[in-house]
C-alpha cells in the first residue's frame, strides 16, 4: 500500500508523514488482543492508531491531534467526561 495522502490542511506532509511512521505504545491497561489504541508524539503532534487493523490499513487512519487538543482529551477523560462510554 501506498503512503496514505495527508487529510489535515493545517499539517504540512512532513509533519504528517513523522506522526504517521513514529513508534506507536499502547496503554499498559490494553489487554493482548490486539483492539487497543496506541499513542504516538512527534514534536507538537499526537497520532492515534488503531492497533486491531493491518498495519498498512492503521497507517492510511491515523488521527492526529495537537498535544493541546490531547491535553484537553486527557483532561477531559480524567474528569469523568467520557465514563458513559464504557
Amino acid at each position: 500500500m501506498s503512503a496514505p495522502p495527508n487529510p489535515y490542511r493545517d499539517i504540512d506532509d512532513a509533519q504528517y508523514r513523522a506522526v504517521v511512521d513514529a513508534q506507536y505504545k499502547k496503554s499498559s491497561f490494553s489487554g493482548g488482543n490486539g483492539g487497543c489504541l496506541s499513542f504516538a508524539a512527534v514534536d507538537d503532534l499526537v497520532g492515534l492508531q488503531d492497533d486491531k487493523l493491518p498495519a498498512d490499513e492503521r497507517k492510511h487512519r491515523t488521527l492526529v491531534f495537537t498535544r493541546e487538543e490531547m491535553a484537553a482529551f486527557v483532561a477531559g477523560a480524567k474528569a469523568g467526561d467520557f465514563d458513559h462510554l464504557a
